[in-house]
């Protein structure tokens, strides 16, 4: 992967959840098709069919919290290490109306 600025690692990591949360909804909701037919009698039969495997979706489920885990890291250490030059006075912003 190319090198990224923090500004850009930032947008990946949006973009990695949003797919982690759409591949969760997938595995939850859609990995599996029920149908229910009714019969005259009081008992129902309910089929299931699987569209997905769940073990494919987890594992890059997997994958992509992995990479989210060693993106976040990577972006704090990157924080931790930039300094920032302010050029107002902190102290007069928060202090106390008179």
């Amino acid at each position: 992967m190319d090198n990224l600025t923090i500004n850009g690692g930032l947008a990946l990591q949006k973009a990695l959840r949003g797919r982690v949360g759409e591949l969760i909804r997938l595995r939850d909701d859609v990995a599996v098709e029920e149908t229910t037919y009714y019969h005259v009698e009081p008992k129902s039969e309910k089929v299931k069919v699987v569209k997905f495997d769940v073990k494919v979706v987890d594992k890059k489920i997997t994958q992509l919290e992995n990479t989210l885990f060693k993106l976040d890291n990577a972006i704090k250490t990157a924080n931790a290490k930039t300094a920032l030059e302010l050029t107002v006075d902190v102290d007069d912003c928060l202090a106390p109306l008179e």
